[in-house]
């Protein structure tokens, strides 16, 4: 607020301002077959132009995983830049003597689903387009991982299947 004169006036804001909207979902099921510490992708993209290049992506995503490995199950959302194949975000956790490097994991005691929420802002200085998509690996020798299902997924009332989405927001600064 600025006060001139004795009068309370109102600055105008600047940056912050969301600038565009899209999204990607995901509505049906999907079986990927990777083992750690290689990551295969799932079906789940979206994809933005930045305006700017001084403009950040805000990606918000909500899916469902499961794996069939009954251990632990590992996530990581890669990012594309103009066609030139996929790379990881650069929120990524620090790569630790032989440990595997991802963005989310989850430790199961059974075959499970798990809910995955993910937000990161992401400056990717270009406007050029940038798709994301999920990639995902399970511990263990020829063990699966699921989108939208468990990994059990019997057809009865006690198990459910889902919808996943990304949504990607250019914020302008």
């Amino acid at each position: 607020q600025n006060t001139s004169g004795g009068v309370l006036s109102w600055e105008t804001p600047s940056g912050g301002k969301i600038l565009q909207v899209t999204q990607g979902i995901k509505e049906d099921i999907q079986t990927v077959s990777s083992n750690s510490p290689t990551f295969a992708a799932f079906d789940l993209t979206a994809t933005i132009t930045p305006s700017a290049t001084s403009s950040k992506i805000l990606i918000h995503s909500g899916a469902i995983f499961s794996s069939s490995s009954l251990q632990r199950a590992f996530l990581k959302m890669m990012v594309d830049v103009a066609g030139a194949g996929y790379n990881d975000l650069p929120l990524i956790a620090d790569a630790a003597s032989s440990r595997i490097v991802a963005n989310l994991f989850q430790e199961t005691t059974g075959t499970q689903a798990f809910t995955t929420g993910f937000t990161y802002l992401h400056s990717p200085s270009t406007t050029s387009a940038l798709n994301y998509k999920w990639y995902g690996s399970s511990e263990g020798s020829g063990q699966s991982m699921y989108i939208n299902r468990s990994a059990t997924d019997a057809d009865n009332n006690s198990y459910a299947r889902a919808t996943s989405t990304i949504v990607l927001m250019e914020v302008g600064v």
